[in-house]
């Protein structure tokens, strides 16, 4: 993993409420019946880490 970035398997998650979205990404190859919420920001792939 990178410095600052963190992989969590959603299944993981006991509480829906303690972690939200903060960013969609890879959203090129999203599928068509893939629901994203339309406040966050978009990357087609992977952001600037920078």
């Amino acid at each position: 993993m990178l410095p600052g970035i963190m992989g969590v398997l959603a299944g993981t998650l006991d509480d829906v409420n303690r972690y939200q979205p903060q960013i969609d990404i890879f959203t090129d190859s999203a599928a068509c019946w893939d629901v994203m919420n339309s406040s966050l920001p978009k990357h087609g792939k992977m952001p600037p880490l920078s």
